[in-house]
């Protein structure tokens, strides 16, 4: 008999399985980012190797431009080198309460 587990890992298409590892990683933002650049971001949504970044305004969208190699290895370093993570896409928009809100589509 197998285990419920098992069972899920089978039933679940990779892309899921990435999504829902994309959204563990974002919900950690600070840690890779800082406290600064995290009060001022937050990820928002996650599709096809792309994160969805929303931002305080285009000062923040700038530096976040200016440092996407460094976030996309820390992220991809966290995900154990997969290259899950392709691109940073970088909003001015409205910030969210909390990581909620990210929303990890496969």
């Amino acid at each position: 008999m197998k285990s419920l587990t098992d069972v899920l890992r089978q039933a679940a298409s990779p892309r899921l399985v990435q999504a829902a590892r994309a959204q563990a990683i974002l919900r950690r933002w600070p840690e890779f980012v800082g406290e600064i650049i995290a009060a001022r971001s937050q990820p928002v949504r996650f599709r096809n190797g792309i994160a969805y970044i929303s931002v305080a305004d285009s000062s923040w969208r700038q530096e976040l431009e200016l440092r996407q190699e460094e976030i996309l290895d820390r992220l991809n370093s966290a995900a154990g080198g997969a290259g899950l993570f392709k691109e940073l896409r970088v909003e001015v928009g409205r910030q969210r309460d909390g990581f909620d809100a990210v929303d990890a589509e496969p």
